[in-house]
């Protein structure tokens, strides 16, 4: 009997040694290897013109040649393609939708992840490089994130974008380039140009126009309860939350008016344009500002 309780003792103890080397030949879990050092030069940075379907938006974006590869000034980035995501240095987030409203996007950096749309994902380390003009964002989490392709070709100077739908951005750009007129300077259409002011039936007629078009807008104004500044002008101040996300909101249903200006975030300017084109915004202010 004792040696069958001194057998049992030494099995015990060969169990608990070989438990213990298992354990002990785990392989610890590894964490992901820091961003190779870099610290961003302005006079190294780029710029970079952004191309889609050989149509140039904006004025370009800033760029530089990070280790892992080009990244590109978030702030740039949205401003060109007019999205409306706001980012918090100091609270190292960005947060906002593009091109539609289901497609939400957060980028923690705090916490080192990122949700797009119904996707999430862990920023990679060197993804976001902090850079004197902000955010500088590798063009493939851009792609990823956004939905689009954003292709940098530094050796042509430009961000390639491609996207299956044309963006809000193009569409709005599309429409300006269609009413835009080439300026004569010469002598006769000067001479035409002062005889015009002398039209005094045209005159009548263009203010009225604009007069109805001002009155149709602060009417729309009035009925979502929304305030509008005093004008006599043919534009129309209107307070909003973000006069970015209402632009936005606009340019998806074909409708063109301005954004944020400088600090003033709140106030939407609206000109009054053709008559068919104000009836548009009236008609689509109740659902835009309710969304």
């Amino acid at each position: 009997m004792a040696r069958g309780r001194m057998w049992l003792r030494k099995a015990a103890t060969l169990l608990a040694l070989c438990a213990g080397g298992v354990g002990a030949s785990a392989t610890p879990q590894l964490l992901p290897a820091p961003a190779a050092a870099w610290q961003a030069d302005p006079d190294d940075q780029f710029l970079l013109d952004v191309i889609i379907r050989q149509l140039k938006l904006g004025d370009g974006v800033r760029a530089y040649n990070a280790p892992e590869g080009t990244c590109v000034v978030l702030g740039d980035f949205l401003t060109t393609l007019d999205v409306p995501m706001s980012i918090d240095l100091a609270a190292k987030r960005a947060s906002g939708w593009a091109f539609r409203e289901n497609n939400r996007i957060t980028i923690d950096y705090a916490a080192m992840t990122a949700a797009y749309g119904a996707k999430s994902e862990t920023i990679a380390p060197g993804v976001i490089r902090e850079t004197p003009e902000g955010w500088c964002v590798q063009t493939s989490a851009l792609t990823r994130w956004f939905g689009i392709s954003v292709k940098p070709v530094t050796s042509g100077s430009a961000l390639v974008l491609e996207s299956d739908t044309k963006l809000p951005v193009e569409l709005a750009a599309e429409r300006i380039n269609g009413n835009l007129m080439t300026i004569d300077l010469s002598t006769s259409a000067l001479a035409a140009a002062i005889a015009s002011l002398n039209d005094e039936a045209f005159m009548a007629f263009s203010k009225n126009r604009i007069l109805e078009g001002r009155g149709m807008i602060l009417d729309a104004v009035r009925k979502v309860g929304l305030e509008a500044l005093p004008t006599q002008a043919n534009f129309v101040f209107v307070r909003v939350h973000d006069a970015n996300v209402v632009k936005a909101r606009m340019a998806e249903r074909g409708i063109v008016i301005r954004g944020t200006y400088g600090k003033w975030t709140q106030w939407s300017r609206v000109s009054t344009g053709k008559i068919e084109d104000v009836r548009r915004y009236a008609a689509a202010l109740p659902e835009v500002v309710r969304a």
